[in-house]
C-alpha cells in the first residue's frame, strides 16, 4: 500500500494550501495503484486514474494496512449513513471543509485546535494511521494535520518515497 499526496498550485485548494502552509499539498489518500481510498464527502474507494502523475508523490505506507481493511472503513461509513438518522452522528464522518479555514489560520500562527464535525482527507489519514498504532504525525488526536504536515512528517521520518511528484 502507498500513501498518495497531491500537490498542484494551479487549483484553488492547492493555492490556499500553498498560501497557508508553504506547500500546495491539497489531498492525501491510500492507493495500491489499482484503487484509491480517500476522504471526500465520505471515505470512499474509486479506481486509481490520476490525470497526471506529476502532481502526486507516493510514499511507501509506513504501517500495514490492506485493501480489505480500507474497504471495511468505506462500508462502515456507508452503513452508518444509511442506518443512522441522527444528523449529528452522520456529520461526524462527512467532509469537513471548515478545517481548511483553520489550516489557513496557521499562516498567522493561530493554532485553532478545534475539530469541528467532519473529517478532511488528512484527518482521515491520521485517524487510520493512529488506529494502526502509527502515531508519528506529531499532532494531537483532536487537531487536524494538513496534507503538507503529513508530507513533512513522512519525509522527516525517512519513509521511503516510491514516486516523487511536484513540490510547489
Amino acid at each position: 500500500m502507498k500513501i498518495a499526496i497531491f500537490n498542484n498550485n494551479k487549483i484553488p485548494f492547492g493555492k490556499l494550501c500553498k498560501w497557508a502552509t508553504g506547500l500546495a499539498d491539497y489531498h492525501i489518500g491510500f492507493t495500491n495503484e489499482v484503487h484509491f481510498w480517500d476522504q471526500q464527502l465520505l471515505f470512499r474507494k474509486r479506481d486509481w486514474r490520476p490525470k497526471t502523475m506529476n502532481d502526486i508523490t507516493l510514499f511507501n505506507c509506513p504501517f500495514d494496512i490492506s485493501p480489505d481493511e480500507l474497504d471495511a472503513i468505506v462500508m462502515s461509513n456507508v452503513e452508518q449513513l444509511c442506518s443512522n438518522l441522527k444528523i449529528s452522528t452522520i456529520l461526524g464522518n462527512v467532509y469537513g471543509i471548515r478545517e481548511y479555514i483553520f489550516f489557513a489560520l496557521k499562516k498567522f500562527n493561530i493554532n485553532a485546535n478545534i475539530n469541528l464535525p467532519g473529517v478532511v482527507c488528512s484527518g482521515r489519514f491520521r485517524d487510520i494511521a493512529y488506529s494502526k498504532g502509527w502515531n508519528h504525525l506529531g499532532t494531537p488526536i483532536d487537531m487536524e494535520p494538513t496534507p503538507a504536515d503529513c508530507r513533512r512528517k513522512l519525509i522527516e521520518l525517512n519513509v521511503p518515497i516510491y514516486l516523487m511528484g511536484n513540490i510547489n
